[in-house]
């Protein structure tokens, strides 16, 4: 498995903050596929975006950032 089969995902929490974390493709589709309200903006390849603009995606949804 290389890196470019890696995704971006955003987790997503009640308190309204959120989690940025790199995960397979296997790994995301399942994350996807266990959360009914997961949205296409909360996953990205790794090579069409880097941390920081997940980050901000997340604020632009109205989420904080928790790195916890």
């Amino acid at each position: 498995m290389g890196e470019e089969d890696n995704y971006w995902i955003i987790e997503l929490y009640n308190d309204e903050t959120a989690n940025v974390s790199i995960m397979s493709e296997a790994e995301a589709e399942a994350v996807k596929k266990m959360n009914d309200d997961f949205e296409d903006w909360q996953m990205e390849p790794v090579q069409n975006a880097d941390e920081d603009d997940m980050i901000e995606r997340a604020e632009d949804h109205g989420f904080e950032h928790d790195p916890w």
